[in-house]
C-alpha cells in the first residue's frame, strides 16, 4: 500500500500544533503531531477508521490535555 501524509496545522487554545495523517491499513489512519522538521514528536499516536477521524480523536485530546493543565496551574497561581 502506498499513501502521501497530509499535513497540517491544528489551532488548538492559541497553539499551532503540525499533524500528519497517513494511512497504515485498510481502514486504518494514524494521526500524529510532527515537529517543525516534520519528524514525529514523543506524544503518542491516535488511530482510527478514516482520516477525519484520527485527526479528530488528536485534537480532542490535545484541547482537553490544555484544559486539565489550565486547570491544574489555576489554583497554583492564585487563580479562582
Amino acid at each position: 500500500m502506498t499513501t502521501t501524509a497530509q499535513r497540517f496545522v491544528q489551532r488548538i487554545n492559541e497553539r499551532d500544533y503540525r499533524v500528519e495523517v497517513t494511512q497504515v491499513g485498510v481502514e486504518r489512519w494514524r494521526a500524529h503531531v510532527i515537529n517543525a522538521h516534520g519528524g514525529p514528536t514523543a506524544l503518542m499516536p491516535f488511530y482510527a477508521t478514516t482520516a477525519d477521524l484520527a485527526v479528530a480523536r488528536l485534537t480532542d485530546w490535545l484541547a482537553l490535555a490544555h484544559k486539565q493543565a489550565q486547570a491544574a496551574a489555576a489554583p497554583a497561581a492564585g487563580i479562582p
